[in-house]
Protein backbone atom coordinates (compact mmCIF):
# COMPACT_ATOMS: atom_id res chain seq x y z
CA UNK A 1 0.00 0.00 0.00
CA UNK A 2 1.24 3.07 -0.72
CA UNK A 3 2.48 5.68 1.84
CA UNK A 4 -0.23 8.41 0.85
CA UNK A 5 -3.22 6.11 1.15
CA UNK A 6 -5.52 5.99 4.42
CA UNK A 7 -8.31 3.64 5.80
CA UNK A 8 -10.81 6.48 4.56
CA UNK A 9 -9.47 6.56 0.96
CA UNK A 10 -9.52 2.95 0.87
CA UNK A 11 -13.08 2.45 2.67
CA UNK A 12 -14.55 4.75 0.00
CA UNK A 13 -12.69 2.71 -2.84
CA UNK A 14 -14.30 -0.45 -1.29
CA UNK A 15 -17.46 1.02 -0.39
CA UNK A 16 -18.34 2.18 -4.54
CA UNK A 17 -18.20 -1.36 -5.76
CA UNK A 18 -21.24 -3.82 -5.46
CA UNK A 19 -21.88 -5.94 -2.93
CA UNK A 20 -20.34 -9.27 -4.36
CA UNK A 21 -17.55 -7.46 -5.68
CA UNK A 22 -16.78 -5.89 -1.80
CA UNK A 23 -14.99 -8.56 0.17
CA UNK A 24 -12.72 -9.53 -2.87
CA UNK A 25 -11.46 -6.62 -2.83
CA UNK A 26 -11.16 -6.20 0.68
CA UNK A 27 -9.36 -8.71 1.24
CA UNK A 28 -6.79 -8.21 -2.13
CA UNK A 29 -5.99 -4.00 -0.61
CA UNK A 30 -5.31 -5.73 3.15
CA UNK A 31 -2.97 -8.54 1.62
CA UNK A 32 -1.35 -5.71 -0.46
CA UNK A 33 -0.38 -4.54 2.93
CA UNK A 34 0.12 -7.89 5.37
CA UNK A 35 3.70 -7.67 5.12
CA UNK A 36 4.21 -4.12 4.85
CA UNK A 37 5.50 -1.08 7.36
CA UNK A 38 1.55 -0.43 6.46
CA UNK A 39 0.36 -3.72 8.41
CA UNK A 40 -1.56 -2.55 10.92
CA UNK A 41 -3.73 -0.50 8.16
CA UNK A 42 -4.04 -4.11 6.46
CA UNK A 43 -5.15 -5.18 9.60
CA UNK A 44 -7.74 -2.15 9.88
CA UNK A 45 -8.90 -2.39 6.04
CA UNK A 46 -9.67 -6.25 6.91
CA UNK A 47 -11.46 -5.32 9.56
CA UNK A 48 -13.74 -3.04 7.39
CA UNK A 49 -17.54 -4.37 7.06
CA UNK A 50 -19.63 -4.30 4.27
CA UNK A 51 -22.41 -1.63 5.10
CA UNK A 52 -23.09 -1.47 1.50
CA UNK A 53 -26.96 -0.14 1.95
CA UNK A 54 -25.86 2.75 4.08
CA UNK A 55 -22.53 4.08 1.30
CA UNK A 56 -25.25 3.45 -1.21
CA UNK A 57 -27.67 5.76 0.84
CA UNK A 58 -24.72 8.04 1.81
CA UNK A 59 -23.49 8.37 -2.11
CA UNK A 60 -26.87 8.77 -3.60
CA UNK A 61 -28.90 11.18 -0.99
CA UNK A 62 -31.46 8.74 -0.29
CA UNK A 63 -33.33 9.16 2.93
CA UNK A 64 -34.54 5.48 3.43
CA UNK A 65 -33.49 2.11 3.50
CA UNK A 66 -36.64 1.25 1.25
CA UNK A 67 -35.46 3.84 -1.40
CA UNK A 68 -31.70 2.60 -0.73
CA UNK A 69 -33.02 -1.07 -1.79
CA UNK A 70 -34.62 0.29 -5.08
CA UNK A 71 -31.50 1.95 -5.76
CA UNK A 72 -29.33 -1.43 -5.27
CA UNK A 73 -31.75 -3.00 -7.63
CA UNK A 74 -32.05 -0.79 -10.44
CA UNK A 75 -29.58 -1.90 -13.36
CA UNK A 76 -26.57 0.47 -12.85
CA UNK A 77 -26.98 1.09 -9.42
Amino acid sequence: MAESVTLASIADELYGLVPAEFTPARNARALEGKDSPDAELAQRVRALRAHWAASARRRSGAHSRVEADRLRERPGG
